[in-house]
């Protein structure tokens, strides 16, 4: 038996795909079996996969009409024979020890049911320009509220656990992996090794550019449910945001801060104006009718600095927001501006 089981869907990825496998094929760890799923892919991503299979037997290659990504992570969990998965995109590249790193650790940790690790950003070009640096262990709990606190491409999971747990659920796309995590962590843990073990592409056409507010959407019903403690409720995880929250049945604060947090979360820009982002116009009112809390005041710091980033804005509108940014947090606006430098002096 393969002590990993490698999971790697593709979908029209034959600009980055060689270098994704290669990077695996490397890894220093050489016990794993090494999944491949295409989706259906229209590009030349079946040629270059099928070369790679006939040179090296640990490749077990399903080429398929396509299905959709997260049929695909679940064909491949009922694929994988190892007690471990290690999660991989076509467009990334892991590190040569990653593999082992994870594998040694969860070996000693039997309580933590997911690993991801520190991950450098590059871009389409492979130039590497930051260190992102993940929560760790007391710091994950915090950080879920505010988005995913696992870069998804580098987590290995416990099969098990993953099985357990139902699988990515459907009802959450483009945030299938952070509905796992909430998942996973009522049956255990969820953490990040203090390494980077993965670059990770950001490009136009990756699926959080793509689907920024689908991705937002599932984000806030999958928390909200967790809230509640109903993530498990397949009837609920069906329903619309504004149906799931009118259900539910929350606390107004709850409510306000949950809102709060979606407008600050997402990382892409989604925009501005009410034609570009129609929920942050019902949503403002609603979070500003009630006390400042110190977490509205970092979520309002947040949705204003990402408002600023938005493209084709007046530079009296980019002022504005960054302004707000200030008033509601300068703290939060700092740091925000230390990373930033920092990543335009690593990219130097």
């Amino acid at each position: 038996m393969p002590a990993i089981s490698v999971l790697l869907p593709v979908y029209n990825a034959a600009h980055f795909i060689e270098k994704a496998i290669t990077s695996i094929l490397t890894q220093s760890m050489k016990n794993f079996e090494f999944i491949i799923i295409n989706d259906g892919s229209t590009d030349s991503s079946g040629e270059i996969l099928q070369k790679f299979a006939h040179k090296d037997i640990r490749i077990r290659l399903v080429q398929r009409p396509n299905k959709g990504l997260i049929s695909t992570l679940n064909e491949g969990i009922a694929l994988a024979r190892s007690p471990f998965i290690a999660r991989m995109d076509a467009d990334d590249i892991a590190l040569p020890n990653r593999l082992k790193c994870q594998y040694e650790y969860l070996s000693k940790h039997p309580e933590t049911l997911a690993l991801g690790s520190y991950i450098q950003l590059m871009d389409e070009y492979d130039e590497v320009y930051r260190t992102k640096r993940l929560p760790i262990g007391p710091h994950i709990q915090e950080a879920l509220r505010w988005g995913s606190p696992l870069a998804h491409p580098s987590v290995m999971i416990r099969t098990e656990a993953m099985r357990k747990a139902g699988g990515y659920p459907s009802d959450f796309p483009a945030a299938e992996d952070y509905a796992l995590w909430l998942r996973l962590l009522s049956l255990g843990k969820i953490d990040n090794l203090p390494d980077v073990l993965l670059s990770y592409r950001v490009h136009g056409t990756s699926v959080s550019h793509k689907h920024a507010r689908q991705q937002r959407d599932s984000t806030l019903r999958a928390q909200a449910l967790w809230i509640a403690g109903r993530l498990f409720d397949k009837e609920l995880c069906r329903l619309s945001s504004p149906v799931l929250l009118a259900t539910l049945n929350l606390p107004p604060q709850k409510v306000r801060g949950l809102l709060a947090r979606m407008l600050a979360l997402n990382p892409h820009v989604i925009g501005t104006t009410p034609e570009q982002d129609p929920e942050a116009q019902k949503w403002l009112p609603r979070i500003l009718q009630g006390p400042m809390t110190p977490e509205i005041r970092k979520a309002m710091a947040l949705y204003h600095l990402r408002a600023a980033r938005a493209p084709e804005l007046s530079t009296r509108d980019r002022l504005y927001h960054l302004g707000q940014c200030i008033y509601y947090s300068p703290h939060d606006f700092i740091g925000k501006v230390r990373e930033f430098l920092r990543g335009r002096l690593q990219r130097c």
